[in-house]
């Protein structure tokens, strides 16, 4: 009977264990009590670098001027237009966020260019939007002339890659995949491993 007891007191404790190991796992692994503070930037001034190219444009951060061309130097950059009212845009948020936070992080960088309808109220809304939904990347408030530079951005999403040397590698108009996305920025990554190897 003891020998019973014990055995029943070992099973309890190691189906216990292992209860607590795996709250403490899916905790570790999907919840997260870090909160995102979204980074939204007005443009300041628009300088275009000619057909095919990136836009280079500066903005204030931490009180100090930066620019486009500053915080993309040397990477492949993601560069989304989008809008909060926007079904499209919003169904394709969570690929990018993926995207920005797992892959490749020290060859690309995520910029979101926002284009809502209100302008007065952009900031405001694109800040409440992304707390929700926990943009991690820098989102900036468009305006004419950037999207003049673009050639004119038509639609929304328009998600542009552009390689590390500014050239735009590829345009997209409309909703895409997380691998359309991945497949394109390995493109990028792996013409300017081989053009480099050239030189």
């Amino acid at each position: 009977m003891r020998l019973f007891q014990r055995f029943t007191l070992v099973v309890a404790f190691i189906l216990l264990a292992i209860t607590i190991f795996e709250c403490s796992s899916k905790k570790n692994e999907g919840q997260t009590d870090e909160k995102i503070v979204p980074r939204i930037y007005k443009i300041d001034a628009v300088k275009s670098n000619g057909k095919n190219k990136a836009t280079d444009f500066r903005f204030v951060e931490n009180g100090k001027e930066s620019s486009f061309s500053e915080i993309t130097k040397g990477k492949v950059v993601l560069l989304n237009f989008w809008g909060t009212w926007c079904p499209p845009c919003r169904a394709e948020l969570p690929d990018i966020i993926q995207i920005s936070k797992l892959y490749f992080k020290e060859q690309i960088i995520v910029i979101g260019v926002n284009m809502e309808r209100d302008p007065a109220t952009a900031t405001e809304t694109v800040k409440s939007f992304a707390e929700k939904i926990g943009i991690p990347y820098r989102l900036f408030i468009s305006n004419p002339a950037l999207e003049e530079t673009y050639g004119g951005i038509t639609g929304v999403p328009t998600t542009f890659i552009i390689d590390s040397h500014g050239n735009i590698a590829q345009k997209f108009v409309g909703m895409k995949t997380k691998q359309v996305f991945i497949d394109a920025l390995q493109n990028a990554i792996k013409s300017e491993m081989y053009n480099g190897s050239n030189k």
